[in-house]
């Protein structure tokens, strides 16, 4: 498993904030913290809820180890902008964190790129008929299948922003935040939902990306996507806006 030069400075980083600390809280609560940022700019509802949360985190950390999280989460969107990969689950995996989450494993992504490219075939046909294309993702993991399915579609010259729906599910509460980190810095448009999908009523929270918000997916694919996810048969009415939802730096600034 490669990894590239932000994801070592990232690495580096996560070192230096885990003196105190042991490296998987510290990436655990780097998914959670930078999940709620980017949740928070868009995703109003439930403002209150995580913003408490955020603080409840921040607590925890000096300032200068705090203060490390910005630079951390720079790198991922820095290496995510050079390529399209599983980020975060390479990672995780390269720090040998799986062993501190009884024993969690991500694909590496070139399997998960070659599984997408071989389970979504006819993607032209299928945005033909109905506009946009719905994936279903019940163990998510980190995403590394759905970006593998979004470098699919690029492959073939369809832009995924405007013609892919998520919904992406874990029983994991950091799967879903670095599913839900990659997907925003993506712009895919999906909601990731915390919830045990053997158990349908076992559903703890959900996060919906700022493309899913921005482009209006709500009202394209139904009011209540977390209630109706086996029903999502609305048709497309418009194709989703092109945005650079990113946050700027300057509005991840953790201490006043």
């Amino acid at each position: 498993m490669s990894i590239d030069s932000h994801q070592k400075n990232f690495m580096k980083l996560i070192e230096k904030a885990s003196r105190r600390h042991r490296k998987h809280e510290v990436f655990r609560d780097f998914c959670e913290v930078m999940a709620i940022a980017l949740s928070n700019a868009v995703d109003k509802r439930q403002f209150e809820k995580r913003e408490s949360r955020y603080f409840e985190i921040l607590k925890k950390y000096e300032k200068e180890e705090f203060n490390l999280f910005p630079e951390m989460f720079a790198e991922v969107v820095n290496s995510l902008a050079d390529k399209y990969h599983d980020c975060l689950g390479s990672i995780f995996m390269a720090m040998n964190l799986g062993d501190s989450w009884k024993g969690q494993f991500f694909t590496p992504y070139s399997i998960s790129y070659m599984m997408a490219k071989m389970t979504f075939s006819g993607l032209e046909e299928k945005v033909k008929s109905k506009g946009y294309i719905e994936l279903n993702e019940p163990t998510c993991g980190a995403g590394g299948m759905i970006i593998g399915m979004a470098q699919s579609m690029i492959d073939i010259g369809i832009n995924y922003q405007e013609h892919l729906h998520v919904i992406a599910q874990d029983i994991d509460e950091t799967a879903v935040h670095m599913t839900y980190i990659q997907l925003s810095i993506l712009h895919i448009p999906a909601i990731v939902i915390h919830c045990n999908s053997l158990n349908p009523g076992k559903t703890w929270s959900d996060w919906s990306t700022p493309a899913h918000i921005i482009g209006g997916w709500k009202y394209r694919v139904g009011t209540n996507l977390v209630e109706t996810i086996s029903e999502i048969k609305v048709p497309l009415l418009m194709p989703a806006k092109m945005v650079n939802a990113m946050p700027e730096m300057g509005q991840l600034n953790l201490f006043s």
